[in-house]
């Protein structure tokens, strides 16, 4: 990103999408790529700002003013500093507020959510473009320049109250917006199950390993000068970006003048801070291969159906076109009913399990060293046992080494390859719909599919991006025609087959409840 900020400057003044180019300059950016529609024209581009670094995208999508606003923001311990600034900066302190109120007088619909390594904040206004940059500008402040106090920091982390317990008899109550929402979180086997499988993959003390949201245990540590410290390490413009979308009759020029105005206003005196990226972190330290870690949860019915997944490691590198094609691969492994480990797990007329898992799915993460999942729901806790884990994992790898091995034209695998360019052509209906949809910005529930999706083209090495990914589709359909088995040569390079996978989960225990309650 850095690098796309320092390089030489093109210097041009183009007036659309159309006549950009990579290495051009317009009202303080710099172009670094252009994105193409379905049929290839220019319907968006990212920019970077010269003095401050921040990451610009724009889109031209025929909806009101909208943005999505970034921060990197790797939490540096499990006090949950990344989430707890999520929540100071939309509601304490006088521009916390001020945000908020502004919100409900300019016809503004927003939200923020916390994920791994980044907190995002989104909005759409039906008022215009003025009121849109009125209120980015306010949020640009409230999230540089917030000024809560150390009195609002504690009462939304952590403080006391009093209650009476079912005797009558007052106690002390731990409470705070930020601790209840994460002692409710942390009784749900789901993020039990997920933070299993970090702690695994990368390590305890990892910065994909920590709880971003925070554990009880590190909450009730954190003081105001920590979470002072992690917002003046990472709430800077060159660790920040937007996704910004407007109508086709908005002139480029002047969106681009508009926040570069904004942007300007707190640009540093000399060059730009550096980011924070995934490829500063250090390597994934967990835990030794096939290692097992299933976490309790706490509920008083010890037979609850339950989670686990087998984990594969996070040590390979994977561009767009490999990251589709593996996430194409496990689709057609472990999901529906016409996938191979439905049939041995889930479907009672082909069983090969006796775990009673209601479903199974996969995922291959695009990011922080790819790992790869499968997910298991709603297994039989009685036969979670570690024996009866690494039975169910065997019955998983054989089966996919299994596929490695399928000898080259044979009816198995000729079948299984139809079933992955079924997923292709699901998969290009699907992106073709994304990017003409408007993208609903500031919804409540809404994900982050764009930053994602943006996330992933940064892997393309073409200045001109599919947004709808042809070249990376091209390469996957060439993939599967090609003469012999393609998923050898790919499991072994993505290092699947030949690896035992770890295995993570979560656990019911009632005597946990009586613990919690005592």
């Amino acid at each position: 990103m850095l690098a796309l900020v320092a390089a030489p400057l093109v210097r041009a003044a183009p007036a659309d999408l159309a006549s950009l180019a990579a290495g051009q300059e317009l009202r303080g950016f710099r172009v670094a790529s252009v994105y193409l529609d379905a049929v290839d024209r220019p319907m968006g581009a990212r920019f970077m700002h010269r003095r401050t670094g921040f990451t610009l995208d724009l889109l031209q999508i025929e909806s009101v003013p909208q943005a999505f606003t970034w921060v990197n923001s790797f939490a540096t311990s499990d006090q949950g500093e990344p989430h707890t600034q999520e929540h100071l900066l939309l509601l304490r302190g006088i521009r916390g507020r001020t945000l908020q109120a502004r919100d409900s007088m300019s016809l503004v619909t927003s939200s923020a959510f916390t994920q791994t390594w980044r907190t995002s904040y989104f909005f759409h206004t039906t008022a215009g473009m003025d009121v849109f940059f009125d209120v980015f500008a306010e949020q640009q402040r409230a999230m540089l320049h917030p000024d809560y106090s150390d009195a609002e920091i504690r009462l939304e982390v952590r403080n006391f109250g009093v209650s009476r317990n079912a005797e009558g008899a007052l106690r002390l109550e731990e409470k705070g917006t930020v601790y209840n929402e994460m002692v409710s979180s942390m009784a749900n086997p789901l993020w039990k199950e997920w933070r299993a499988a970090n702690h695994v993959v990368y390590g305890e003390r990892h910065p994909l390993g920590y709880n971003q949201g925070g554990e009880p245990s590190g909450i009730r540590t954190m003081r105001p000068e920590d979470i002072r410290r992690f917002h003046a390490a990472s709430h800077h413009l060159a660790n920040m970006g937007t996704i910004a979308a407007f109508p086709k009759t908005t002139a480029l020029g002047d969106v681009l003048a508009r926040f570069d105005r904004m942007l300007m206003r707190d640009a540093p005196k000399g060059a730009p801070r550096r980011a924070d990226s995934l490829e500063q972190l250090p390597p994934p330290a967990g835990d030794p291969a096939g290692a097992i870690r299933m976490y309790e949860y706490p509920n008083q019915n010890e037979q609850q159906p339950s989670p686990f997944s087998l984990v594969w490691p996070a040590d390979r590198r994977l561009d767009a076109g490999e990251q589709l094609l593996a996430e194409l691969f496990f689709d057609a492994l472990a999901g529906d009913a016409t996938t191979n480990l439905y049939r041995i797990f889930i479907d009672s007329r082909t069983l090969k399990s006796d775990l009673g898992a209601r479903s199974v799915s996969a995922n291959v993460q695009p990011w922080g060293g790819h790992p790869i999942a499968i997910a298991f729901r709603d297994a039989n806790p009685a036969r979670m046992t570690d024996e009866g884990l690494k039975a169910a994992r065997a019955l998983a790898v054989g089966e996919i080494e299994r596929i490695a091995t399928l000898p080259a034209g044979s009816a198995e695998l000729r079948e299984f390859n139809e079933r992955v360019a079924s997923r292709v052509v699901e998969r290009e209906r699907e992106l073709a719909k994304f990017v003409g949809t408007p993208p609903g910005f500031g919804a409540r529930g809404g994900g982050s599919e764009w930053m994602d999706h943006l996330l992933l083209l940064e892997k393309t090495a073409e200045a001109r991006k599919s947004l709808t990914l042809k070249p990376q589709i091209a390469f996957v359909r060439t993939a599967l025609t090609a003469s012999g088995n393609v998923w050898r040569d790919y499991l072994a390079k993505w290092k699947v087959t030949g690896v035992t996978p770890y295995i993570a989960g979560a656990r019911p225990s009632a005597a946990l409840v009586r613990r919690e309650e005592a």
